[in-house]
């Protein structure tokens, strides 16, 4: 491999682990506190928007609705509540973390080829994470349109 392959993998492998970084340290920042029944996610005194553009449009709750509010319960330990939110939480956090040692590993400059091996598993697995988070939400939305006629 050459010279300069290897750093732009080692340097895309810092850049990884560094937004992992950045989305792990802002689940801490991130302070979950209850409003009128409803989890909200704060920053300091702010309080932080919907930012789910499906729901805005169509009133409709997205795949993912509710999943960063979910990590950020999972990351300050309230477990039943992150599973409430969104049952996929933990398996984001989990993916993220299971980014990290072969990232390491590039960064490192000891790519072997568990690396590719492991990458390959990785992807599967986040592409199986994302079918079955659209699976459970379409079933939802059908059960919730069989049991009262209307979609939530």
């Amino acid at each position: 491999m050459a010279a300069s392959v290897r750093r732009d993998r080692r340097l895309s492998s810092l850049l990884v682990i560094a937004a992992i970084g950045l989305g792990l340290g802002a689940g801490f920042a991130l302070e979950p506190v209850e409003i009128a029944g409803e989890t909200a996610l704060t920053l300091g005194p702010v309080r932080l928007p919907s930012v789910c553009w499906f729901r805005d449009g169509t009133g409709i709750p997205c795949a993912s609705c509710g999943i960063t509010r979910s990590v950020v319960l999972l990351l300050h330990g309230r477990l039943r509540d992150s599973r409430e939110s969104h049952p996929f939480g933990w398996a984001i956090v989990a993916l993220a973390l299971l980014a990290i040692v072969p990232r390491a590993a590039v960064a490192a400059g000891h790519e072997r080829g568990w690396v590719r091996r492991f990458d390959r598993i990785w992807l599967a697995l986040a592409i199986g994470t994302l079918v079955l988070m659209i699976a459970f939400w379409a079933l939802g939305l059908g059960l919730s349109w069989i049991s009262s006629g209307h979609l939530p």
